[in-house]
């Protein structure tokens, strides 16, 4: 068993560690707002281009192309409203006009985290990474 002093003399040196790492002086809109990015783990899979009112996802090596419009409604939530599909058959989940909204749950400067709703195509969680501002 741990002694008082044992462990405090632990608690101290762990007490000097914070708990998780510090957030950027930015926020998640003003770090991924714009810029390349690809989804973490899958980084092959698709590549993701962004500016202020648009996002364009490339997929299979270039063949594959889905064209969005980005709306930030504060700076942890967008929506993405898909406007064309380029070489992709449209379907229940890829079609124009269907909406996936996302919020940001954690980030750094680099990599965010986020919950997406697809309405009746689904909902999950995904980490995306900015490759290139």
């Amino acid at each position: 068993m741990l002694s008082a002093i044992s462990f405090s003399l632990i608690f101290s040196l762990f007490a000097n560690f914070p708990a998780s790492s510090p957030k950027p002086d930015k926020t998640p809109q003003q770090l991924f707002e714009t810029g390349t990015f690809v989804y973490a783990g899958a980084e092959e899979d698709a590549l993701i281009h962004r500016t202020k009112d648009m996002q364009i996802e490339i997929m299979n090596g270039g063949q594959a192309k889905v064209y969005m419009k980005i709306v930030w409604l504060d700076d942890y939530t967008y929506v993405l409203i898909q406007k064309k599909l380029e070489n992709m058959k449209a379907g229940k989940c890829a079609r124009k006009n269907s909406k996936i909204k996302t919020v940001i749950t954690d980030y750094t400067e680099d990599t965010y985290t986020c919950n997406y709703d697809a309405g009746k195509c689904g909902q999950g969680t995904i980490t995306i990474k900015k490759i290139k501002d």
